[in-house]
C-alpha cells in the first residue's frame, strides 16, 4: 500500500505505441474502462498485463533512483524494485545494488507510413537541438516504421551525441527495436552508445545454481554443460554471464535458472536514489503478476494486498483484518473508497467533489 509513482512517470499505452504519463493512462482507463502495461511474467519473459485499477493517491514524498544505464524513475520510498535478492522497497536499496530492467520492449502502434513520411520525420528530428523533441508520430509507428526511423536516425554508428532533453525517448525507442543501449553525461552533453557486452546475472544466482546441481558433482555438471571435465566452477564467486546461466538451466533443466537467464532482462547498476521531495503519486493494480513496466524498468503491483482484504470481503460478507504500518485506519479508509469509486483520493480528502464524483462513491458504497 502507498506504492506508486509520480505522476508524470512515462509509461506505454499498448493501445497505440504512444508514450503518455501515468496520469494520462489513469484518465484513458476511466474513460475505456481498460488498461493494459507491459510486465515480466513469472518465467522471466515480457507480456502484457491488465491493470484493475488505478488511483491518484495524492501528495507523497518521493526518490528518484537512478541506473548506470541512463534510465531513472521517480517512485514513493515504499514502493518495490526488482533486486537480486527479490523485490525490496525503494527506500531500502543502496547504490550499488543492481535492479532488473527491460533489455526490450516489442511494443509498437499501427500507424503505417510511406518511406516519404517517415523521411520527413527524420527531417524533423534534430538530435543536438536541446530543445527538441522526437516527433509523437514516431512511437506510434509499426515495427517496420519504427526500424527504418532508427536506421536513418543512427545509422550504424555505436556512439551518438544527443541533447539530454530526448535521451529517455531515444533509449526507449531503441529497446523497442530490440536494442539495449546506455547512456552517460559530462559538461552538459550526452552520449549514447551500444554497450556490446551487457552485465552479467548477480551473484545471488550462485543459490539456485547450487540448489539445482543438488547431488551432482561439479565434473558432472561440466560433462552435462559439454564443457571440460576440468572446467573450474567458481560458485559463491560473483557474478555469472548469462550465457552461462542459460546453458547451466537447460542442462540441469531448471526453470528457476531459465528465469535467471531471461534474455528479457537486463541487471542495471543503481548509481544514485535521492530525495526528490513530494509530488502527485498514481497507483496501479496489476492481478495475477503484479508488476509493470514504466519508465522502462520493471516496478512492483501496488496496491494488491489491500486490494485482496477489500475483494475477499466484499464477495464472501466475511471480516478482514488489515494491519498496516505506513496508513492509519482513516486512510485505509479512504483508500479502498477512493479505489472501487475510481475516484481521486485527493478529493476524498479534501472534499472538492464534483456531482460525478458523489455518484461514483454511492456506487461503491
Amino acid at each position: 500500500m502507498g506504492k506508486c509513482v509520480a505522476f508524470d512517470t512515462p509509461v506505454v499505452d499498448t493501445a497505440t505505441g504512444e508514450v503518455i504519463t501515468a496520469l494520462e493512462l489513469m484518465e484513458r482507463a476511466e474513460r475505456s474502462d481498460a488498461a493494459t502495461l507491459p510486465a515480466l511474467g513469472a518465467d522471466g519473459r515480457l507480456t502484457c498485463a491488465d491493470v484493475s485499477h488505478c488511483l491518484a493517491d495524492g501528495l507523497k514524498p518521493v526518490l528518484r533512483v537512478a541506473t548506470r544505464s541512463g534510465r531513472s524513475v521517480v517512485v514513493t520510498h515504499t514502493h518495490p524494485l526488482l533486486t537480486a535478492s527479490g523485490w525490496r522497497p525503494a527506500g531500502d536499496v543502496a547504490v550499488g545494488e543492481a535492479i532488473a530492467v527491460p533489455r526490450n520492449l516489442a511494443t509498437f502502434g499501427a500507424e503505417q507510413l510511406t518511406n516519404a513520411e517517415i523521411d520527413q520525420l527524420i527531417a524533423a528530428t534534430d538530435l543536438g537541438d536541446p530543445r527538441a523533441d522526437i516527433p509523437q508520430m514516431v512511437f506510434r509507428l509499426d515495427r517496420w516504421g519504427l526500424e527504418r526511423y532508427l536506421r536513418l536516425l543512427l545509422g550504424d554508428r555505436v556512439e551518438v551525441p544527443i541533447a539530454p532533453r530526448i535521451v529517455s525517448q531515444v533509449l526507449h525507442l531503441l529497446l523497442r527495436a530490440g536494442r539495449f543501449w546506455i547512456a552517460s553525461a559530462a559538461d552538459g552533453r550526452a552520449v549514447i552508445a551500444d554497450p556490446g557486452e551487457l552485465p552479467p546475472v548477480p551473484g545471488e544466482v550462485w543459490h539456485d545454481i547450487v540448489k539445482a546441481k543438488g547431488d551432482r558433482s561439479w565434473d558432472e555438471v561440466s560433462t552435462l554443460c559439454g564443457a571440460s571435465p576440468a572446467y573450474r566452477w567458481r560458485p559463491h564467486e560473483g557474478p555469472v554471464r548469462r550465457e552461462i546461466v542459460a546453458l547451466l538451466a537447460d542442462a540441469l533443466d531448471d526453470d528457476q535458472l531459465r528465469w535467471w537467464a531471461s534474455p528479457d532482462v537486463v541487471w542495471d547498476e543503481l548509481v544514485d536514489i535521492s530525495d526528490a521531495g513530494w509530488t502527485q503519486v498514481i497507483d496501479f493494480t496489476v492481478p495475477e503478476l503484479h508488476n509493470f513496466v514504466a519508465a522502462d524498468m520493471f516496478l512492483h503491483n501496488t496496491a494488491f494486498g489491500l486490494g485482496i482484504a477489500a475483494h475477499v470481503a466484499m464477495h464472501t460478507t466475511k471480516p478482514v483484518l488489515v494491519f498496516s504500518l505506513e496508513m492509519a485506519h482513516q486512510e485505509l479508509t479512504q483508500r479502498i473508497l477512493a479505489s472501487e469509486a475510481r475516484v481521486d483520493s485527493m478529493k476524498i480528502r479534501n472534499g472538492k467533489l464534483a456531482e460525478t464524483d458523489w455518484a461514483k462513491i454511492g456506487k461503491a458504497i
